[in-house]
């Protein structure tokens, strides 16, 4: 049985710009409602003979299919071909400008069911029509939604401040409810000059694979450089984007920041994104050869440090933005300013590492303030609960009792990459996120840092900078 489907879209986008995003065929996850994961397989550039794995589900049978991509031929014409157990398709795009910003997508789907698929198909026939119907007013739609100012959910805050109730969000059934609300991002990252911290295990590692597959010049920023060249060559291999840079530092000592700090304003006076991603928690109190507590250093100090010194870099990209990488965990604490160090009681490495991360929060929200004249956005956000070595290392524990709930680093990492790319996220500034969806900041009163307190944190961060000690 043979099924054809032909529809027009017209997109309010240049015909450049859609065609680079349809030709990323693991993008119909974003737009297409019978494809719930869409990635591509074949390691490099995108090109004729590119391959890539789908999982769809049509009606009440899930479906696994490999698409080849067959003809590319910019910007007039993309077709993949597809094939599954008892069932090939073939998917035909043609592009035509209408002008300098519309072009007509004409989406033609063939498909051919074989066998006992064949009957079912028939009787599925108009669930399959509408299917492909949808899929067609999700194109539409992702090409001329109009972005929105985020803000602050009635429900997500009534949840998180009921904390039972906002902890499920935390979890990989949290991402997987929130992500089918997910509307697309057509917008790429290329030509966009990103640096991220942190970048060779984890969420970090994650991310910078997301990036690099967004076409962005990415920096990576890593304390071992034979880790990180490894990681650096596995990227540029899987993604195909041969502008992948490395740096190497350790992101708690105030020395090596300023070398790197240097070395990227001389060769990158312009900086699209910083992503403030390194962080570590540790389980005994440890100090740097510089005398500030490692958790403080790494996961407060570092990132402030850093920031100041790059935003000349950031002003000159005309809209650039800033991500913080905090964590759920700063729920649970206020910022000790009297005791940044960690000196003044008996050590625990959770606190120091949540009081840390809630530290970056306060900054996010000073520096929405402080830089929306110089045209920079900037946003925290929290991953939710992954499983990465960190975690198994540090809170043991922990990772036992929660790893079957654990997102993988792909699903923490998503938030991150979507502000580092979609419109929405440079509407608004100085938010807290997960999910896409920005979040409360407090959910006990005992945080709640004063106007005092976050001037006086601002202070002491500033002052152990210029002097470079505690």
């Amino acid at each position: 049985m043979t099924l054809t489907l032909e529809r027009d879209v017209i997109a309010d986008r240049p015909i450049d710009e859609v065609f680079d995003y349809l030709s990323d065929f693991s993008t119909i996850e974003q737009w297409d409602p019978g494809v719930v994961r869409a990635r591509k397989i074949t390691p490099g550039k995108k090109a004729v003979g590119t391959r890539y794995a789908l999982d769809l589900r049509y009606g009440p049978f899930p479906v696994s299919m490999t698409y080849t991509l067959s003809v590319l031929e910019k910007p007039s014409k993309i077709v993949v071909e597809g094939r599954g157990q008892s069932f090939t398709a073939v998917d035909t795009l043609t592009f035509q400008a209408l002008g300098p910003r519309k072009t007509r997508i004409t989406y033609r789907a063939d498909m051919d069911f074989e066998g006992f698929r064949a009957h079912v198909a028939r009787m599925l026939r108009p669930l399959l029509e509408r299917i492909g119907t949808a899929a067609v007013r999700g194109l539409g739609e992702a090409f001329n939604r109009k972005p929105t100012v985020p803000r602050i959910g009635g429900l997500s805050s009534l949840l998180d401040r009921s904390v039972a109730g906002g902890l499920p969000a935390f979890t990989r059934f949290g991402y997987t409810w929130a992500r089918r609300h997910f509307a697309p991002v057509v917008e790429t990252l290329g030509g966009k000059t990103v640096v991220i911290t942190g970048a060779t295990s984890g969420i970090g590692l994650a991310a910078a694979r997301m990036i690099a597959h967004r076409g962005a010049r990415l920096i990576l920023v890593a304390r071992n450089p034979e880790k990180a060249e490894a990681v650096r060559r596995r990227i540029a291999h899987e993604t195909g984007n041969d502008t992948i840079r490395l740096f190497t530092a350790d992101m708690s000592l105030l020395r090596d920041i300023d070398r790197l700090a240097d070395a990227l304003m001389a060769e990158e006076p312009t900086i699209d994104v910083l992503i403030n991603n390194a962080g570590a928690l540790y389980p005994t109190r440890q100090e740097t050869d510089e005398g500030f507590e490692r958790s403080f250093a790494v996961n407060l100090l570092g990132p402030y440090a850093l920031t100041c010194r790059l935003i000349p870099a950031l002003e000159a990209s005309g809209g650039g933005r800033i991500i913080n990488v905090s964590s759920g965990g700063m729920y649970t604490q206020g910022i000790v300013t009297n005791d940044l160090l960690f000196q003044n009681e008996p050590y625990d490495g959770t606190k120091a590492y949540a009081r840390a991360k809630r530290g970056l929060v306060i900054l996010t929200e000073h520096w929405a303030r402080e830089l929306s004249p110089r045209d920079i956005t900037v946003h925290a956000m929290h991953p939710g609960w992954v499983r990465t070595p960190g975690i198994k290392e540090a809170l043991p524990g922990f990772y036992r009792l929660t790893d079957p709930v654990l997102r993988t680093p792909e699903e923490g990492a998503d938030t991150l990459v979507w502000l580092a790319q979609a419109p929405e996220a440079g509407l608004s500034s100085g938010l807290f996120w997960l999910d896409r969806t920005p979040r409360v900041t407090h959910v006990f009163r005992h945080t709640r840092e004063t106007a005092a307190d976050r001037h006086a944190l601002v202070q002491a961060l500033e002052t152990m900078v210029r002097e470079k000690r505690p």
